[in-house]
């Protein structure tokens, strides 16, 4: 099903995108599309383990975020392979987002407080919504931060 659903977002953001202009290429929209969505799962994956670590989070809610993450980390690979990035080259890049990600709380899940707050609206609303994303990227260009 998940993959389905992978298959359908990038379909229909390719379909739509030469009708409305305006935005990033086809290619460079799927690559800013695969960087935001492995940043999400970077931030779901290290969530995930420091509330796992210290054990604030269990079965089903556990479940629900590890399920969050391999959705995000799939569709970033789905979007890179897409741009035409090599399987190295995604690994690559998810491998630095995640050591940045590290780096925004030091290394210590006792400062998650700072990647909740700079990483947990916007991935929320992409995992909502990530067909949205990508037909604003192909459209409109990225997104302006608030």
């Amino acid at each position: 099903m998940r993959l389905i659903k992978l298959t359908l977002i990038l379909a229909i953001g390719l379909i739509t995108a030469p009708a409305f202009g305006g935005g990033l290429s086809k290619e460079e929209a799927l690559l800013e599309f695969s960087f935001e969505c492995a940043q999400c799962a970077a931030y779901f994956g290290l969530t995930s383990k420091c509330f796992v670590s210290s054990g604030q989070l269990q079965g089903d809610d556990k479940a629900s975020i590890e399920k969050t993450r391999n959705f995000f980390y799939q569709l970033q690979y789905a979007a890179g392979k897409a741009a035409g990035m090599s399987d190295k080259a995604i690994e690559a890049h998810f491998a630095m987002v995640l050591d940045s990600i590290n780096n925004d709380i030091d290394k210590n899940c006792a400062n998650i407080s700072v990647i909740i707050k700079k990483y947990a609206k916007f991935c929320k609303a992409l995992a909502e919504n990530p067909d949205q994303l990508l037909d604003q990227l192909m459209t409109k260009g990225p997104p302006t931060l608030e």
